[in-house]
């Protein structure tokens, strides 16, 4: 397959007139190191007890490194490294050593199993492929996967494998893979090798980045952003969240996903902050790391909000919470003011938005941020000022809204209008006082604890256990994780109850098997039909309303 990116670039701003025209990511950080570089950018907490810590300066001095073993690795301008790694300072590292070279960082969402792993590393084609020690069984598995396959225009040995923080190659007992860890990769270089790590020439409307996200079909999609994608993320995060230099910015969620990569990374960047990375959310932890780092600011998700109401809370420098929606009493609890905000991987940043300053509306999303167009449509496609309706949003492909969908020219299509709207499939509501609040997602989507998850990618597992003759897979309430995936399954009329039991056993070991540990259903209800709407479709609006009554008690 070609490494082109396949969009349509019709509705792209001319290079030249961008705002970021002749700009990049590495620029932005060389720009950061040159004015202050003795500043702290980075300090990585282990929750084993480790600290280190990386001045501006020594962090451009590993990825220079590290940007210069890629190039003699084969990495040049347009290859694509996947990074498969959880939270952790080499996750950085790689990922702006990429862009150095004008090369496309693909994220990959570290709690996918290796059948997931596979389908993303196909579609992507990297030279690299970045993983950890923990995730090696769930690569090699997934390589090994595609070696199996007859796939026209790929080499047999697949991508050079590197192992973040180890610094001597593991034994893997797959010789047919080049593995060695990330230290390898780095360079002694003076002045002329930094330079020649550096991209020729910037481009700030080519590719830089690729994010798997979920849609409304069972293969989720590979949103393509571009370096101006990032500076404008940057910007727009760093004045909607009012970043300084003096702020510490508190990283605990996943770095493949757009929060972390443009609401907390980028956004330090741009404003000259410093970032505190763990490994991951931590509710027992979260406070003695964010205290002894004279932490901030922090983005949340409302799981990682409710899970900390359970905790006392000590005096603290936090200023202000990020989070899908403003509640006051979590304000008041926690002594902070949240910004509340909403965005999607196509959007890169927030097209709404709320303002600290002003009085809020409990439960909103926020108000039309300044930099997009917004609107809001009834069924018929007219614009409304009140009301329920689909949400839809206008920017700039390639520098406000994402480049388009990797490869595929017909999906892209789908979600862009002619003239330049983006079709976001979620439902709001327009109150009177302008505020927005979020209904409900179009396309039959689950929030599984901050997490998108298509209920047809659960379906899809579920249908091929023998024995299923129909599954429908909806979203059930959660205190903790706001949603949680249910299934509803008719079984062949020929199965007896005692074999009924023994598929709803199969249909658990399938999902657990093939799907991250999010997506597989808490509850498998067995149900003799499916209730059932206009043109025999499901009615899932009914079995949604019957999971929570089950989920109740009811």
């Amino acid at each position: 397959m070609s490494q082109a990116f396949t969009t349509d670039r019709r509705s792209l701003v001319h290079d030249s007139l961008n705002p970021f025209a002749g700009l990049d990511v590495n620029g932005l950080l060389e720009a950061r190191a040159n004015a202050q570089g003795s500043r702290t950018w980075l300090v990585w907490r282990d929750f084993g007890g480790s600290r280190r810590e990386w001045s501006y300066s020594e962090f451009l001095e590993d990825v220079c490194s590290v940007a210069s073993g890629l190039t003699e690795r084969g990495v040049v301008e347009a290859s694509r490294v996947c990074m498969f790694v959880e939270n952790c300072p080499d996750f950085l590292i790689m990922w702006f050593a990429v862009m150095r070279l004008g090369a496309v960082m693909v994220s990959i969402n570290a709690r996918y199993k290796a059948s997931e792993l596979a389908d993303a590393i196909e579609r992507a084609e990297p030279a690299v492929l970045l993983t950890s020690l923990a995730l090696m069984p769930t690569a090699v598995e997934a390589l090994a996967r595609l070696k199996g396959r007859a796939q026209s225009g790929r080499q047999s040995n697949g991508p050079h494998l590197v192992v973040a923080d180890i610094a001597t190659s593991p034994s893997t007992g797959a010789g047919w893979m080049p593995v060695e860890g990330l230290s390898a990769l780095q360079q002694a270089h003076g002045a002329s090798g930094a330079a020649s790590a550096r991209a020729g020439v910037v481009r700030s409307l080519a590719p830089a980045g690729v994010q798997f996200t979920s849609g409304t079909t069972a293969r989720p999609k590979a949103v393509v952003w571009t370096q101006a994608n990032y500076l404008w993320g940057a910007k727009v995060s760093a004045s909607h969240e009012s970043l300084t230099e003096s702020d510490r910015h508190l990283v605990h969620l996943p770095l493949f996903h757009t929060n972390a990569q443009i609401y907390s990374v980028m956004a330090t960047l741009w404003a000259g902050g410093s970032l505190v990375l763990v490994p991951r959310f931590s509710t027992s932890r979260f406070w003695q790391v964010a205290v002894e780092e004279r932490v901030t600011w922090c983005s949340m998700v409302p799981f990682t909000v409710k899970a900390l109401r359970r905790q006392p809370v000590p005096d603290h420098a936090i200023r202000a919470f990020g989070n899908a929606l403003l509640v006051p009493s979590w304000d008041r609890y926690f002594g902070v003011s949240t910004v509340a905000w909403w965005g999607m991987t196509e959007t890169v940043t927030h097209p709404i938005v709320s303002d600290p300053s002003m009085e809020g509306h409990a439960l909103a999303i926020g108000r039309p941020a300044c930099e997009y167009e917004i609107r809001v449509s009834d069924d018929e496609g007219q614009s409304l000022d009140r009301g329920v309706g689909s949400l839809e949003v206008r920017g700039v492909r390639g520098v406000s809204l994402a480049l388009g969908y990797l490869d595929d020219p017909a999906a892209t299509a789908s979600v862009w209008s002619a003239d330049g709207w983006m079709r976001t499939g979620d439902r709001v509501e327009v109150h009177d006082d302008g505020w927005l609040s979020f209904v409900e997602r179009q396309g039959d989507m689950l929030k599984v604890g901050g997490e998108n998850v298509a209920a047809l990618e659960i379906e899809r597992v579920v249908a091929a256990v023998p024995g299923v003759e129909e599954v429908a897979v909806v979203a059930a309430p959660d205190p903790m994780l706001d949603e949680i995936p249910v299934a509803f399954v008719v079984v062949d009329a020929a199965v007896s109850p005692a074999e009924s039991e023994m598929i709803r056993a199969r249909i658990r070991e399938a999902c657990s098997q093939e799907l991250s540990s999010f997506k597989v259903p808490r509850e498998i209800y067995l149900v003799e039909e499916m209730p059932r709407a206009t043109l025999e479709k499901v009615a899932k609006a009914e079995l949604r309303e019957y999971a929570t009554r089950l989920r109740d008690g009811a």
